[in-house]
């Protein structure tokens, strides 16, 4: 399921993407654009650290 999850979001791109995984229950998300901006669910907030 991930895996053709991650290929909807790939296809429809960073803010459509996000869009889908807002509405399906259950789902976080982080994903990447080509100018390397990153947008992630509210859901990893706490899960995820960037930098040292």
């Amino acid at each position: 399921m991930a895996d053709a999850l991650a290929t909807a979001v790939f296809v429809l791109g960073p803010e459509k993407g996000y869009t889908l995984c807002q509405k399906l229950e259950g789902v976080d998300c982080l994903i990447m654009d080509k100018e390397g901006k990153i947008i992630f669910s509210p859901g990893l907030k706490d899960r995820i650290l960037f930098g040292p």
